[in-house]
């Protein structure tokens, strides 16, 4: 099945944003475990694009979802705010204590980590960064 919704890009419209990833997850019939990971990555996701993707105005951010029955979910977002390849960015020193470390980074760290797989592309003026999260087998 495939869902798609346009919001603005705004921390008003966060909830929503992620209470519809949620359901899609909860339908597709991810675990508890799963469900927790695709929570804390769609966060970091929306909140990265609510706070920076359109520094001199509003837009809006589109997520789409797709689901290959008993296998995955795919996860899209896509803005047309400044570009940014969040899988560029350096991981953070985790090695390090907190208080010597800069902030930022961990959650793209975290998004990388959690995901079985992570892709951006730039295309035709739109940041396109999916992550998929594989379905769980009992």
């Amino acid at each position: 099945m495939i869902y798609s919704f346009t919001y603005p890009a705004t921390k008003e419209h966060f909830s929503e944003m992620l209470a519809f990833i949620v359901k899609v997850g909860k339908d597709s019939g991810l675990e508890e475990k799963s469900l927790f990971k695709l929570k804390l990555i769609a966060e970091e996701i929306l909140i990265n694009v609510i706070k920076y993707a359109y520094p001199d105005g509003e837009g809006s951010l589109t997520i789409d979802s797709k689901t290959e029955p008993q296998e995955k979910i795919i996860i899209t977002v896509t803005n047309s705010g400044v570009p940014f390849n969040p899988l560029e960015k350096e991981p953070p020193d985790t090695t390090s204590g907190v208080e010597e470390r800069p902030i930022g980074g961990l959650g793209i760290f975290f998004t990388r980590k959690m995901s079985d797989a992570v892709e951006y592309h730039y295309k035709d003026g739109k940041n396109i960064l999916s992550f998929v999260l594989h379905i769980a087998h009992d």
